[in-house]
């Protein structure tokens, strides 16, 4: 994957010549690519991007190589040269619709998100699938993807530039979001909107129904706004608590807030103040009056705070703007495999935790109707769409269909991993 660095002042500045500069660009690329053996998919849609896919990582090396070498010497109608950063990710995968989806797609987009302009980041999987070139291990490293550590690689030549300061890993920024074990699907549109949301208001409030992905969302925006945020981005989670006159105390705990001689709320209070920062406050619900007033209250003394809070209903705090949280979509014009139906994020999802639990042959196996059904019975809801994955083991897609006319209650058959929330699906 490639990425043009700055490419989005450059176009606020210089849309003209930036149009031809990123024509010359795409063709730099595509010569590279093509001459490596390599298939330009598409581009992305992220800035000045390109997504390519080759049958070895021989042919990824040498392309992502020979494109950085001819962009300094390239006459740019920018005046400087456009930069660009790349990652490499070596693992099998199989086409959807001329497109490829799933967990080492992502992968492979979080690391080029760690890299720095002019910059070659790879995978320890490439890393070991090649011989004939240099390399310097730059460790293990937390990806904005949630997942878990990656082992990362920074690709050495003798006409590309070499020294860079640290990645942008979550590694190097203050942070104590948690770690997920399963990948992000999906929630490119509600990600576009909630981002675009952002830019305005101090308060942000992500609402839906128990299950919807409120959580999941929020960290994702959250952990998507790392390199904007000085002050760093924290999470506190107010489901274990009971009563909302402890909130004060959970933050307190949970981001290791000194309180010394001061009153508690003034030690919160402090601790924010300064660069701009972002708390999430995530299942405000059973506190949601105590959580206002704590939210708007510290809005009020903190000015370079910004809060998103996830919860069922609004806070109901001045200034504060909701996001009511879509379920995933379920709507295809045709269904006749399959691939028809695999870019919908509910089947996405679906796919992608019953790959993880080892029944991906179930759904593949199936009938691409009865799969749409399933998703469309569970509502899009990407809860039920895990649990259901989850029981692939024991039911078919055909046996959960005819199930689920008792509306959910069959699903908590799942493996349990899920806690104490997941029993709202059985209701």
């Amino acid at each position: 994957m490639t990425d043009v660095a700055g490419s989005t002042r450059l176009w606020e500045t210089r849309a003209e010549t930036m149009r031809v500069a990123i024509q010359r660009h795409d063709a730099i690329v595509k010569n590279a690519v093509e001459q490596n053996g390599g298939q330009l998919i598409k581009e992305r849609g992220e800035g000045d991007s390109h997504f390519c896919v080759f049958p070895d990582a021989g042919g990824a090396i040498r392309a992502a190589i020979t494109i950085q070498q001819r962009m300094p010497h390239e006459e740019w109608e920018t005046g400087a040269p456009l930069v660009v950063r790349m990652s490499i990710h070596t693992a099998h995968a199989e086409p959807h619709g001329g497109d490829y989806y799933g967990r080492d797609v992502n992968r492979c987009a979080r690391i080029r998100g760690a890299a720095h302009a002019g910059q070659i980041l790879t995978s320890d999987t490439t890393r070991e699938s090649v011989e004939g070139f240099d390399f310097v291990d730059l460790g293990l490293h937390r990806l904005r993807d949630l997942s878990e550590q990656q082992r990362i690689y920074q690709l050495l030549d003798p006409e590309i530039q070499r020294e860079f300061p640290p990645i942008l890993s979550l590694n190097v920024v203050k942070h104590n979001l948690p770690v997920q074990l399963t990948s992000f699907i999906g929630r490119e549109k509600e990600l576009d909107d909630l981002r675009k949301l952002a830019m305005g208001p101090r308060l942000i409030s992500i609402l839906g129904p128990g299950g919807a992905g409120k959580t999941r969302t929020a960290l994702q925006l959250a952990a998507e706004s790392i390199d904007h945020v000085k002050g760093g981005v924290w999470f506190v989670d107010l489901s274990p608590i009971q009563d909302g006159s402890t909130l004060t105390q959970k933050v307190i705990e949970d981001l290791y807030i000194r309180v010394g001689a001061d009153e508690p709320d003034a030690a919160v209070a402090a601790h924010f103040q300064g660069e701009k920062t972002l708390l999430l406050l995530d299942n405000c619900e059973h506190v949601a009056r105590d959580a206002a007033v704590f939210t708007e209250k510290l809005l009020r003394s903190a000015p370079g705070l910004c809060v998103i809070a996830t919860s069922r209903e609004p806070l109901g705090v001045t200034g504060e703007r909701a996001y009511r949280l879509p379920p995933m979509d379920v709507k295809a014009d045709k269904v006749e495999t399959l691939d028809d139906i695999s870019h919908l994020d509910s089947v996405r999802l679906l796919l992608d935790r019953a790959q993880a639990k080892g029944y991906e042959e179930v759904l593949q196996s199936a009938n691409p109707k009865t799969v749409l059904d399933l998703c469309k019975k569970l509502d899009g809801i990407p809860l039920a769409l895990e649990q259901a994955a989850a029981n692939l083991g024991v039911l078919s897609p055909e046996m959960m269909v005819g199930g689920l006319d008792e509306r959910l209650a069959i699903l908590i058959i799942g493996d349990g991993s899920g806690g104490a929330r997941q029993l709202t699906l059985s209701v």
